[in-house]
């Protein structure tokens, strides 16, 4: 994850991610943290070093996060 807000993430990986799709974010580290479900806004190629290919998505989450669910995902 490369930045979050509370009403959504930019997020990056090797993955396409289809816009408009409906996706599900899991967070390592806390087995309690629920996943979070969103949808894909933009998706675009970030790099492309010795054949492999990122990606860069912009998702929207369904629900936005509340203070204290913000706060703890983003101290990861």
């Amino acid at each position: 994850m490369l930045d979050l807000s509370r009403g959504g993430a930019l997020i990056e990986g090797r993955a396409r991610l289809v816009p408009d799709s409906a996706v599900e974010l899991r967070f390592n580290g806390s087995a309690r943290s629920r996943p979070l479900r969103a949808r894909v806004v933009r998706c675009y190629v970030s790099a492309l070093e010795n054949g492999t290919v990122s990606y860069q998505a912009g998702v929207a989450f369904d629900e936005h996060l509340s203070q204290v669910e913000f706060e703890a995902r983003s101290n990861r």
